[in-house]
Order: C-alpha cells, then structure tokens, then sequence
C-alpha cells in the first residue's frame, strides 16, 4: 500500500493499482489523468456526463504499463464514496460506470440499476 504522495512513476509501473479518489483528490489519477470528477459532472477520457452526488467506478490500463490495470473508484463526495462496494466488483459488467448517489428521500428502496447515470466499455485501443 502507498500514499498516493509517496509512490514513484516506477513503483506505480509495477502494480496494478487501485486508486482511490477521483484526480481532485489522488495525485495519482491527476498524473494519469483520464477522469475527472466535479461536483455536477464526471467527465471519461473528454466524454462528460452530467452527475450529482456522482460515484465512478473505471478500470484501464495502466498508462505507465500496459501489461498491468488501473481500478479508479472515486466520488463527488464522501457520501457517495461510501455507497462503493468492493464485493460487486465481480458483479461488474462495464468498463465504467457513473452512479447518481442520491436517493430522494431515503424512504424508497433503490435498486443499483435505477442509480446508474452512464456506463460502458472502452474501445479496443481503450479509449
């Protein structure tokens, strides 16, 4: 495990990573840069996508070494951060996806898939 103000370009290299934290708040995935979280939008590789409380889940290569991934969790929140669930990523059937964290009311149960903004897969030269 490394801070992510700790780690070098070549320990970063060797590793599939998991980053936690969009490029606001990983300096990691600020250097690798392929997406950007805002307080009303997330934006993919220069696709934005218009999410509140958003939740983003992406996985890629790893720029520094494409033998290796990259597992980007990051959110517009902490709120929306803790509704990750690292038990579902077996579950995952995308790419990416964009989760909108906001539940009306808290009364009504919500299901996963009615949360779901934007989701999908990265061509083969995984852009």
């Amino acid at each position: 495990m490394f801070l992510d103000s700790e780690i070098s370009d070549a320990d970063a290299a060797r590793y599939s990573l998991l980053l936690i934290g969009g490029a606001e708040a990983n300096l990691v995935a600020r250097k690798l840069g392929r997406v950007d979280i805002a307080a009303d939008h997330v934006t993919i590789q220069g696709r934005s996508f218009a999410a509140n409380g958003a939740r983003v889940q992406a996985i890629y290569p790893n720029p520094l070494n494409p033998q290796r991934y990259v597992l980007l969790v990051g959110a517009s929140s902490a709120g929306a951060l803790s509704l990750w669930n690292p038990d579902r990523l077996r579950d995952a059937d995308f790419d990416f996806v964009i989760e909108d964290s906001r539940i009306p009311d808290g009364s009504e149960r919500v299901l996963p898939s009615q949360m779901q903004v934007a989701g999908g897969w990265f061509d083969h030269r995984w852009q």
